[in-house]
């Protein structure tokens, strides 16, 4: 009896419900001494995009340059932002509004 072969395991986590949410997941301990950044480089967020992004199976993803690395991460964080003021007594009016136009904006 052959054995199936064991399926790779997801380079990132999913699975919260919401794609802005585990985009927000791939800072891991955020805001603690071992935080690691998932999207250290172009080619993760490639990676990241094939893995759980808007793409059928076997799209070729472009690469992305530095500048568009640097601005999902302000996207990402942006999410965080205004989930967090979301959370607070304010609500998502106590989120930045430079954060929230951000947001509009992407």
């Amino acid at each position: 009896m052959a054995l199936s072969p064991v399926p790779p395991v997801p380079r990132f986590r999913s699975g919260s419900g919401r794609i802005c949410l585990d985009f927000m997941r791939t800072l891991r301990l955020r805001g603690l001494d071992g935080a690691t950044e998932e999207l250290d480089t172009p080619e993760a967020l490639t990676a990241w995009v094939v893995q759980l992004g808007p793409y059928p199976d076997g799209t070729v993803v472009p690469v992305p340059s530095e500048a568009v690395l640097h601005q999902a991460r302000e996207v990402r964080e942006a999410v965080h932002a205004l989930l967090t003021a979301a959370r607070g007594d304010s609500g998502p009016a106590g989120c930045p509004a430079h954060e929230r136009a951000l947001l509009n904006e992407a």
